[in-house]
């Protein structure tokens, strides 16, 4: 809540792009005024959009999914590990988290290897790897929730400008 309310009010002055390490274009929108104002109000929806799901109910509820109703039986969020390594094919699982955005699906693939049997990857719906969820995780997800559905979507990216980037999820697991 506290962050939504400084975007509106400083979000002008790159507060925003400041507090995710995006120097540059927080030094971009304080001298245009928030980029002539079109990226002040971007920020304000995004700083929405996460304080909306942020805001988790203790209390297990129902959703509606395909014309059934599920009930959530565990609802969190986590940071995906191994971020700054590079996928097997090559591809650079930074440069894919930058172009990643606060509410895109995510998906949790099986990526065995022989020193983490159980590993987890994160992929984009476009079959992307960003990294995995940790090994704790992991194990949960694999021996409490085998046959569960699950919703997986991305409530934040951090870092940029001189650091790496980084990935939170929000997870929702609901009753098999």
């Amino acid at each position: 809540m506290v962050n939504f309310v400084l975007t509106i009010f400083l979000g002008w002055t790159g507060y925003a792009r400041f507090r995710k390490g995006q120097i540059g274009l927080g030094i971009l929108w304080l001298f245009t005024c928030g980029c002539f104002c079109v990226g002040w109000i971007v920020d304000i929806v995004g700083a929405y959009k996460e304080y909306k799901s942020s805001s988790v109910s203790s209390a297990p509820a129902s959703v509606r999914m395909d014309m059934q109703f599920y009930d959530v039986v565990s609802d969190f969020h986590t940071k995906v590990v191994g971020v700054t390594f590079k996928n097997d094919d090559g591809t650079d699982r930074q440069k894919i988290i930058s172009g990643c955005v606060p509410g895109q699906d995510i998906i949790f693939r099986p990526t065995p290897t022989k020193k983490y049997p159980e590993a987890i990857g994160v992929f984009t719906t476009k079959g992307k790897q960003l990294g995995n969820v940790n090994a704790e995780l992991a194990s949960d997800l694999i021996h409490k929730y085998p046959n569960n559905k699950m919703k997986a979507t991305i409530s934040d990216i951090t870092g940029g400008g001189d650091k790496n980037y980084g990935c939170n999820l929000h997870v929702v697991i609901y009753k098999a």
